[in-house]
């Protein structure tokens, strides 16, 4: 999957590549892609202003979501948890199995407690390990990485990790913990 973020509005050649636009072509390749294209073809108006885009059809996170749905067999519940409420899906895939069993949003993963949530400026994890290599991270809601945690071998048994984060805004937040076997994500929310 690939797709540019250098969408350009439709007076944009003369900014020297820095006029963003809202829309933007997103394309698939694979044997388990359904050929042909997606949308309409847009409207352009004889007159335009210089801030005129085209305007967006599908919002990438809906093409992302139904690739979490389709290929590696993430539940529409939990898709729009991580990326929005307003998720829609879309047909993109066809002829093709999930590439496994074991969905990263299993509902039997690690025993894991957070608390408070939602939180202020501190949150505590814990979690049990059996002795295997553990990454603990914290992610915002655009899915960007923002902290690790843990990355590292942790013993048998119960851990606490306190993410302490007074400069983090309001909104949404997501752990994700990794283990040699299984993974967890959870939805967090911060408080102002």
């Amino acid at each position: 999957m690939t797709f540019s973020e250098f969408g350009r509005r439709i007076k944009s050649n003369d900014s020297f590549g820095t006029d963003h636009g809202s829309a933007a072509p997103l394309m698939l390749f694979g044997t388990c892609v359904r050929s042909g294209f997606i949308g309409e073809t847009p409207e352009i108006p004889e007159t335009v202003d210089i801030q005129d885009g085209v305007a967006m059809q599908y919002d990438f996170r809906d093409a992302y979501g139904s690739i979490l749905m389709d290929w590696f067999g993430a539940k529409r519940r939990d898709v729009k948890a991580l990326l929005h409420n307003d998720f829609r899906y879309i047909s993109l895939l066809a002829g093709c199995s999930p590439v496994g069993t074991h969905s990263i949003f299993s509902d039997e993963p690690f025993q894991v407690n957070h608390f408070p949530n939602p939180f202020i400026h501190q949150l505590q994890i814990e979690f049990e390990s059996n002795n295997e290599w553990i990454r603990l991270s914290i992610f915002n809601e655009v899915g960007k990485e923002i902290q690790v945690l843990v990355n590292e071998r942790k013993q048998a048994g119960r851990h606490l990790v306190n993410f302490h984060a007074p400069y983090l805004p309001a909104g949404n937040y997501y752990y994700h913990l990794v283990g040699e076997q299984e993974r967890r994500m959870t939805r967090l929310v911060v408080k102002v």
